[in-house]
């Protein structure tokens, strides 16, 4: 078995190897930005540290087209499919009730046009006055009706915010922040002095 000494040379290079480590490890410094965790909270980037997005579906104003009438306020009668009138019940619409009972059916009192019919040999219909047709009950005569699903207004309160124009950030969960690898130490939680 073979003895050894310690030799001043191996002494100096052990104090050099225990200088080097000491001076590299004090170079360092725990991270301000991380205080040494390595992560950092940092403004939302979609969000911009507000916490609320605005809401695309409503453009932000909290209201949207009516998906009823599409904005516009009504739609076309489907009873009378946007004319306003409908066939007269009673005449079948051809305007004539029965046949006139002063001429007979034949338009002439005499060698005279009749003055009921004048000359047609029917009397009117007493519903549509003559014309064959009645105004649309259902839309007033107007061939549209108000939708009910927006109360004639043409918009409703949007469903995906609530009419509130924002919603919650999915990014930072409406913290307005979000925690990530910190920038200034790369993760590493130290820093060069």
């Amino acid at each position: 078995m073979q003895c050894k000494y310690i030799t001043m040379e191996r002494i100096y290079n052990l104090l050099f190897l225990f200088f080097t480590v000491i001076s590299l490890t004090s170079c360092y410094r725990e991270c301000p930005k991380c205080e040494g965790e390595g992560y950092a909270y940092y403004e939302c980037e979609r969000c911009y540290g507000y916490g609320m997005i605005g809401c695309e579906d409503c453009n932000e104003r909290g209201i949207v087209y009516c998906s009823n009438c599409r904005g516009q306020k009504s739609f076309i009668c489907q009873m009378c499919y946007g004319q306003g009138y409908e066939r007269c019940f009673m005449c079948s619409g051809t305007g004539h009730d029965r046949i006139c009972i002063s001429c007979d059916g034949t338009g002439y009192d005499g060698q005279w046009e009749c003055w009921r019919c004048h000359g047609s040999g029917y009397d009117d219909c007493f519903f549509c006055h003559g014309s064959g047709k009645n105004d649309c009950e259902r839309c007033d005569g107007t061939g549209r009706e108000n939708c009910n699903s927006c109360d004639g207004k043409g918009i409703v309160r949007c469903s995906i915010c609530d009419g509130e124009g924002e919603l919650l950030c999915t990014n930072c969960e409406g913290d307005g922040r979000v925690w990530d690898v910190c920038h200034n130490c790369n993760g590493k939680g130290k820093v060069k002095k």
